[in-house]
């Protein structure tokens, strides 16, 4: 598409030993201080179970070393009857990335952003298909959303990436076409993107606020805390706290749909920005993993979104690494993926800035999201990025 002139440890042993010394010493004391005694059978009963809970407790083995939330959650099994997809191939970009941060895809294209192997150039690179690496094109800064329009959208032919505080509108060869950019007086951080026929929308969520922008760049609509309303005149109550992971998507009636991972829910507007209040779904802090209704798992999910052509919505959830598909009437379908489909032993990466480690979409354990973005081809082909192994996932439904 865009051609370039590229190139809790465990304890001890010596600290295992003497607590099960000491445990056999309580046991013996309590045996000593009650020899003398009589007891009924009822007591003895009591005392023999006792005696066996306190071998059963010198006997176990050493103490095993805690197992870490991420591999507790990766080695959970899911009924293969909750997953409605497979994972039709995968490929590396490895070669190419140390930090990916963004991913779009069109028919015959894939086109991920972020940080190179060296950590040293901000790029994008396009793939085919089936992996092989067409070209690349460096760019300014980090990339933090990308977008191919659709033929019926604003745009189309071109791409565009979104950046901290702009979006950059590029054409094939690579060229800057056009640029849009944050309100002067706000600090931003531009996490996501999407455009219909007239407008491109942008989530910023350092400021929680949605921009909408015409086609010459202007912004001409905000969506706010308490300024945006419903068709009752009430007031939107906003995104929740600061964090990294406001994402937008528009459904197949051009609605704008939010994933407002703070307070744990998908929030709707209309083409013309108004909340639209009654459709809002989701529950915020399910206490298990393995609940697969709409509650979202944890702290700050979901973190994504993506519509299917039929309206089925597809969710994103860090911490648990789970892909979930739900019915356009918003209840839960099947697993697109598992939490152990994306899991892998936590790694430093040697390829960036260990002093912006903080600030490009880590989690609250400061790892990397596993699974950050999703696109939905027109044949219900799930593109997934994948940051921590560095890889893109192509799925089939069943």
């Amino acid at each position: 598409m865009l051609k370039q002139d590229t190139n809790p440890q465990d304890k001890p042993i010596d600290d295992v030993e003497p607590t099960r010394r000491d445990t056999f010493k309580i046991l013996k004391k309590i045996l000593q201080k009650h020899k003398q005694h009589s007891y009924t059978p009822l007591i003895s009963v009591f005392l023999f179970c006792l005696v066996i809970g306190f071998l059963a407790i010198y006997f176990i083995p050493g103490k095993a070393k805690p197992v870490q939330e991420n591999q507790r959650i990766a080695q959970q099994s899911f009924p293969d009857t909750m997953l409605g997809f497979f994972a039709e191939t995968s490929f590396s970009i490895s070669d190419d990335f140390s930090l990916p941060m963004a991913m779009t895809a069109a028919e015959d294209e894939i086109v991920v952003g972020g940080l190179n192997v060296q950590g040293n150039q901000c790029h994008i690179v396009l793939y085919s298909k089936d992996g092989k690496k067409q070209n690349e094109t460096p760019l300014p800064e980090i990339p933090t959303d990308l977008l191919i329009p659709k033929e019926d959208e604003l745009f189309s032919g071109n791409l565009l990436i979104t950046f901290r505080n702009s979006v950059g509108v590029y054409n094939h060869e690579g060229q800057l076409l056009n640029i849009a950019s944050a309100p002067k007086k706000e600090e931003a951080f531009f996490t996501s993107i999407a455009a219909d026929s007239e407008y491109f929308w942008v989530a910023d969520a350092l400021q929680n606020k949605i921009y909408r922008f015409d086609a010459r760049g202007q912004l001409n609509l905000t969506l706010e805390k308490e300024k945006t309303l419903d068709a009752e005149k009430k007031p939107f109550a906003g995104f929740g706290a600061n964090n990294f992971y406001l994402d937008i998507s528009l459904d197949p009636q051009k609605n704008l749909w939010v994933a407002d991972a703070k307070n744990g829910c998908l929030v709707p507007f209309d083409k013309n920005g108004q909340w639209l209040s009654p459709q809002v779904w989701g529950t915020h802090g399910s206490v298990s993993e393995n609940d697969l209704s709409d509650q979202f798992f944890g702290n700050n999910n979901p973190v994504s979104l993506a519509f299917f052509q039929d309206g089925r919505v597809l969710t994103i959830e860090k911490d648990v690494n789970r892909v979930k598909v739900f019915t356009p009437e918003h209840t839960f379908q099947s697993l697109l993926a598992s939490p152990k489909t994306f899991y892998a032993l936590p790694h430093p990466s040697n390829g960036w800035n260990p002093g912006i480690k903080k600030e490009w979409n880590l989690d609250n354990e400061n790892m990397l999201v596993p699974i950050l973005k999703a696109h939905i081809l027109p044949n219900n082909k799930v593109v997934l990025l994948d940051q921590i192994n560095l890889k893109i996932h192509l799925f089939v439904e069943k």
